[in-house]
């Protein structure tokens, strides 16, 4: 339940806070060139969609999720130390769009693999609550640390949550594969 909310907790954190902290903080930009950026972000989630949805069956579902996790990590990173920098700005956010595409239908897929045919359904049911949950509640909480310090904090915000899923969703996986 906690890797679906760690993931929909970076996608919805993004669409909700990439937009302010692109056009007051990283970049300062005007108003129109934010709403470009926040289009790219969209655009290469389909993309990654897409893309994802195609390499599936050649990789493994852990391999594309860990795939998508690093272009997270790396795009988080390159909002960090991109400062007006536009073209490292672009590629950051490209890259968090295309990281975050496929791992949630990835981790959907998983489920009936992992929890027995009777309670797949239902654990399907409480991933996307919980989902929800983090849907509602993360933007908000972020924005309330963002208002009372910085919106430099952003990119932070997302490496933090992305490193948790590495540590809730693929390390105890990978050591369950290495038994």
């Amino acid at each position: 339940l906690h890797r679906h909310r760690c993931l929909v907790t970076a996608c919805i954190s993004q669409s909700s806070w990439l937009y302010i902290v692109l056009l007051f903080c990283i970049l300062l930009f005007c108003n129109n060139f934010s709403i470009s950026l926040i289009s790219i972000f969209f655009f290469s989630f389909v993309v990654g969609r897409v893309l994802s949805g195609s390499i599936v069956e050649k990789l493994t579902i852990k391999i594309t999720i860990i795939i998508g996790t690093i272009l997270i990590i790396v795009g988080a990173v390159l909002l960090m130390v991109a400062g007006s920098n536009l073209p490292v700005a672009v590629i950051g956010v490209i890259l968090l769009g295309i990281g975050c595409a496929p791992i949630y239908p990835c981790m959907m897929q998983q489920t009936p693999l992992l929890v027995p045919a009777e309670y797949a359904s239902s654990t399907i049911g409480y991933q996307m609550a919980g989902a929800n949950i983090a849907y509602l509640t993360f933007p908000y909480i972020v924005g309330f640390i963002c208002e009372r310090t910085t919106l430099r904090l952003y990119p932070y915000a997302i490496l933090i949550v992305v490193i948790s899923l590495v540590f809730v969703k693929i390390l105890p996986e990978m050591k369950k594969s290495a038994k």
